[in-house]
């Protein structure tokens, strides 16, 4: 019994690991890259902005 609550323990902890990384990983990685994508596609950083917004909400 003590040996499948440490495995779903750390099981647990993966995943929430998993989790916390994905938030931060879009937070602080992905609005710095607005810029460079606007420059890349030639929009402004508005639109650039919209876009990734969007894509983020479909998911």
């Amino acid at each position: 019994m003590k040996h499948t609550q440490s495995i779903y323990r750390e099981q647990l902890l993966r995943l929430l690991s998993a989790a916390t990384f994905i938030i931060f990983f879009q937070l602080y990685m992905i609005a710095p890259l607005i810029p460079a994508l606007s420059d890349f596609f030639k929009v402004s950083e508005q639109k650039a902005y919209k876009w990734v917004r969007k894509e983020a909400d479909r998911q």
